[in-house]
This record gives C-alpha cells, structure tokens and sequence, in this order.
C-alpha cells in the first residue's frame, strides 16, 4: 500500500496525496541517468577525431560534466519538479505544503544529492523516513508525489445529481451561467489533485460568483463552482 500525506492547502482544500515509491524513484534515476549517459555518448562521438590532449576535448567534458551535476536542479525548475524520468515515471518534486518547490529548495535537495549516493545512504534513508524523503529532501522540506493520482472529494461536480438532490443556488443565479462557463469550470477542476492551479480556482469562483451575482461566501472557492455544475445540470435536466 501506498503511503499517504494529507495536505491542506492555501485554499483550504484537504487532498491526500501519495508518496512516490522507492522503485519508482530508481526507475527515474534510471532514466535520466540513460538520458545524461546518452548524452555523453553523442559528445564523444563528436570529438572523436580529436586528440584527447586537445582543447576542445576538454571544454567539452567539462561542460558536460558542469551539466549533468546540474541536469537535476535544471530539469525540476524548468518542468516544476520534475525530470524526464519523473514524468515518464508520473513522480514529481513538491514543497511538503503542497505548492511547487521553489528554485532555492529544489537547489538545496540537488545540492545534497552527492551525499545520497554515498554507500546509498539516499536510498536508506527513503527507507526510514516517514514521508519517503531523501537527506536532500529532508534538508529542503520538499517530498516526492505521484501525479496520476485521483481527486478525491465527497461528492464529484461531474456526476448525474440524485433524485431527491437539493440545489445549493436558486434558479434565477444558475440561468445566469451559460454552457460556456460550465465547460470552462470543468476543464479547470476536471484533472488530477496535483495539477489543479488552486490560484486559477480562486479567481475562477469569484468571476463566476460575480456573474451569477451570488452572494454565499461560506463555501470554499472549489466548491462553489462543483456546486454550480451540478445545479446547472439540475435545473436543465428537463
């Protein structure tokens, strides 16, 4: 079984979230190390007429050496946590409050990496850590998630309402949305919990509050527009 970490965001949404997997993390490395390795073997190929003591032979290796000692931080801060391992493996690199690692942490965690590689010692402490956090990770407070995991709510926006289902706005607010909207609504919290931009869900529920002029301020940005969904389908299921 999966170890799990509840969050409660910035929006004061609790997600569950799963912790990449030992071997799911290996395969990763597995693959960038191909990547970086494959890499290696292009630029060799390329100055392979040249003679080892030449000056581009080693302006070459240096800058390629420089590079995969970077590749990780580079690769995380470009891609928001992940490599081309990470998202092949759909892993990726998170602050343990739930936001994308900033530059500084993801940095700090990559920096540590030559002492992970030490006799191992990265892995083993994976293996001990309740949050499967490597040193690097543990000295820059971010975790490993999976990113395929599924939004997990009480109730989905997306499911037919019930029979005896009572909407939570009146008609005339929901007459005011049109299926434009609720397309757009669906196609930004229709998607895996780590992927939901929760700033986008915000201004997404004010405008659509706006619009229909409601004036509930008690539910959370999320749920106003999965309330807005299935009242809409509600009211136009004739």
């Amino acid at each position: 079984m999966d170890p799990k970490f509840n969050i409660n965001n910035s929006q004061n949404v609790n997600i569950e979230v799963n912790f990449a997997g030992v071997g799911e993390r290996l395969l990763a490395l597995i693959i960038d190390g191909l990547v970086l390795g494959g890499i290696g073997m292009a630029l060799s190929i390329a100055v392979a007429t040249a003679q080892p003591g030449d000056t581009i032979v080693i302006i070459v290796f240096s800058i390629y050496t420089f590079a995969a000692m970077l590749y990780y931080f580079f690769m995380e801060w470009l891609f928001k946590g992940q490599t081309i391992g990470k998202k092949y493996q759909k892993i990726k690199v998170i602050h343990k409050s739930g936001t994308d690692a900033s530059v500084f942490q993801l940095l700090i965690r990559n920096l540590i990496r030559v002492f992970d590689s030490i006799y191992g010692l990265g892995l083993l402490v994976i293996f001990f850590s309740k949050k499967s956090q490597r040193l690097g990770d543990l000295a820059a407070g971010t975790i490993v998630v999976k990113t395929h995991q599924n939004i997990k709510f009480n109730e989905t926006a997306f499911a037919e309402t019930e029979e005896n289902y009572s909407p939570t706005f009146d008609k005339l607010e929901i007459l005011r949305i049109d299926e434009k909207d609720i397309e757009i609504i669906k196609h930004v919290i229709e998607r895996d919990t780590m992927e939901i931009n929760w700033k986008i869900v915000g201004a997404l529920a004010t405008k659509i509050k706006a619009k229909a002029q409601i004036n509930n301020n008690e539910l959370k940005s999320l749920e106003v527009l999965k309330c807005v969904v299935k009242d809409f389908q509600y009211y136009h299921a004739g």
